[in-house]
């Protein structure tokens, strides 16, 4: 968490994209997937069209770590990936 005097704080949200063995690899499917944030209550806060060659696990890191928000949670499309929660 992040906060300056006399702001909001914000959070990172982390992504799960860690593949341990024996797990299927999130992205596989939905590298083109738009990556939506909602908040804690579930609704939309916003909508990332996925980059030129679609999200990768680097890509996915990356967005999360140049964009802290409020609480939330990250979804490609309808897949859970991460949140400020995990």
């Amino acid at each position: 968490m992040t906060a300056t005097a006399g702001t909001t704080p914000t959070y990172c949200i982390y992504m799960v994209t860690d593949q341990r063995l024996g797990e299927p690899d999130l992205l596989v499917g939905n590298t083109d997937s738009t990556l939506i944030i909602k908040d804690l209550n579930g609704s939309t806060l916003l909508e990332v069209q996925a980059p030129d060659g679609g999200w990768s696990h680097p890509r996915l890191q990356a967005w999360a770590g140049d964009n802290p928000i409020f609480e939330g949670d990250a979804f490609l499309g309808d897949l859970w990936i991460g949140g400020t929660e995990v």
